[in-house]
């Protein structure tokens, strides 16, 4: 995860307000456990991208993980609302 961490933070110096890079940034620094890190990185990346479930869920999974359970909650909410949203056809 580091050599993908640093290429996610070089595209980043180079789009520093990319919402999608944040997000990618959030998603690793998660996997590799460090979890108010991608906390940090994900809410401004979900203030530019709000529709982004997955951004959602992710944020939820790391509050969780810092035992920030009301916002976990909150953040699940969130995805949830967007899940709810979709119509499913037979």
């Amino acid at each position: 995860y580091d050599d993908a961490l640093a290429g996610v933070q070089e595209a980043l110096r180079l789009q520093p307000a990319q919402p999608d890079y944040l997000l990618l940034q959030g998603l690793l620094l998660h996997r590799m456990h460090r979890y108010d890190e991608a906390t940090a990185v994900l809410r401004p990346a979900l203030a530019a991208a709000p529709d982004n479930l997955q951004g959602w869920l992710l944020l939820a999974g790391s509050l969780q993980e810092i035992k920030h359970f009301e916002e976990a909650l909150q953040a699940t909410a969130r995805a949830l609302g967007w899940i709810t949203d979709v119509k499913v056809t037979r």
